[in-house]
């Protein structure tokens, strides 16, 4: 990835300088020959070419200036033309004003024409005859054409050379331009990779099972969040981890209970220490009914983490369901000398749920509040009307919840007190699935201490 980031960076800074170099060259030449012409040296170029076809067709000078006086008329005509006041024509009457002070002189230097007749016949000086521009013919000097205070002082290949040097001044910029972009480039690459090479790392260990790390990344924004992400996953995934075992640990615990009973039991029924009788097997039935419920709950469980626990719903009338579930308990009530009162504090709609499923999370807390209830106290059911749910209230009259256990409560095979779930032959796993029923019907299960004394659970759901 830094590689291709490196040759992509390479590729833009290629593209942006060369298209700089064409344009300034383009730029540089036509300014350049903007320059000239405006100037006077196009002009002169003009002239020079003239001079050395007047010189090629009659070999020699004489009668030079008829071709002078050709080339100073045409600029101010041209001038004129334009109209006074024209940009255009004050340029060509300078370039013709300059003209009209060109000097020309033969091979040796000597004088055959100049604005001043008494210059004829004088030789250029030394001064003069290296600004003068030579006129060749077949290759051969044939004579000077010296123009004092206008470009033609410049060499014949001036614009040539003066566009080299724009050429290789913009090359120069643009190779220290590449350079620094080059180095900027390998920064700016090595930034983006590296922390991008540290979440792959990261992620691969993730992959192989590694959870307990944490990646600090330090970068772009997006990369960063992106770290937080896998930190967020790789948390979400060990926690999932921790509890995948602690549930086979569990599971395992809960099955060998009722397993070593019944191992124990046809030991002793094998070994004659206790009779064959109805009295014998009563164990092993009591045995076998915990490990059928375990094993339902536990299906139970699976499908509502799968989302995939059946319901049946239809139209409930709540308050009747709980009375009916109520009644189901009256043994058990009366054996421990336990009331129970179920009141409705409004009038309440019809829901729509699974009277099955909602009687078995009624079932689980009222088996619980039964549990926890001293002799002679009470249970109290109380439902009311909360905007767009019915709430339902079970309170219990025992000790309440220790409050390092409320977050705790609905954790799979918890238990506050183990000795004594197991004595009532639970599961441990009643309020875990009452919540998950809860859940799939799009309500909620809480529990709480209530401020008299006792826990109170609160089923809600949705109307």
């Amino acid at each position: 990835m830094r590689t291709r980031l490196i040759l992509a960076f390479i590729l833009v800074i290629v593209l942006a300088l060369g298209t700089v170099l064409i344009v300034a060259n383009l730029s540089a030449e036509t300014q350049v020959q903007g320059y000239l012409r405006r100037f006077g040296m196009g002009g002169e170029t003009d002239l020079m070419q003239s001079l050395a076809d007047y010189y090629r067709q009659h070999k020699s000078w004489a009668g030079v200036e008829a071709v002078l006086s050709h080339e100073n008329k045409q600029p101010m005509e041209q001038g004129q033309g334009q109209g006074r006041g024209s940009g255009a024509g004050q340029g060509s009457s300078q370039a013709g004003g300059m003209l009209s002070q060109n000097v020309v002189a033969d091979s040796d230097g000597v004088i055959v024409y100049a604005p001043d007749a008494a210059r004829i016949g004088q030789t250029l000086s030394q001064s003069e005859l290296q600004s003068a521009q030579a006129v060749e013919v077949n290759g051969q000097v044939v004579g000077y054409l010296l123009t004092p205070g206008s470009a033609g002082g410049l060499p014949a290949n001036f614009t040539s050379q003066l566009l080299a040097r724009v050429r290789n001044a913009t090359l120069l910029a643009a190779l220290i331009s590449g350079v620094v972009a080059l180095i900027l480039a390998l920064v700016l690459a090595n930034q983006v990779t590296k922390p991008v090479k540290v979440l792959t790392q990261s992620a691969e260990r993730i992959a192989q099972g590694d959870l307990s790390q944490q990646i600090d990344v330090k970068g772009p924004p997006e990369v960063v969040t992106l770290g937080r992400t896998l930190n967020s996953m790789a948390e979400s995934l060990q926690r999932s981890e921790k509890n995948r075992r602690a549930l086979t640990a569990d599971i395992a615990h809960e099955l060998r209970t009722p397993l070593a009973v019944q191992q124990a039991n046809l030991e002793a029924l094998e070994d004659g220490v206790y009779p064959l009788n109805q009295e014998a097997l009563k164990p092993l039935r009591e045995q076998n009914e915990l490990l059928i419920r375990l094993v339902e709950d536990l299906r139970t469980l699976s499908l509502a983490d799968a989302g995939e626990l059946e319901l049946h719903k239809r139209s409930v009338d709540l308050l009747e369901l709980t009375h009916l579930t109520a009644k189901s308990f009256e043994p058990a009530l009366a054996k421990n000398a336990i009331t129970l009162q179920v009141r409705s504090i409004d009038e309440l709609p019809r829901v729509n749920a699974d009277p099955d499923r909602i009687q078995q999370i009624l079932h689980n807390l009222l088996q619980n509040a039964l549990r926890y209830t001293p002799a002679g106290k009470s249970i109290e059911i109380e439902l009311q009307s909360e905007g767009n749910v019915i709430r339902l209230d079970v309170r219990d009259h025992g000790d309440g919840i220790p409050p390092e256990a409320l977050d705790l409560i609905f954790e799979r095979f918890y238990r506050a007190e183990s000795s004594r779930e197991h004595a009532s032959g639970s599961t441990g796993l009643g309020l875990a699935i009452a919540r998950k029923i809860a859940e799939a019907h799009g309500g909620t299960l809480t529990v709480s201490n209530h401020p008299l004394g006792g826990a109170i659970f609160t089923l809600r759901l949705p109307l």
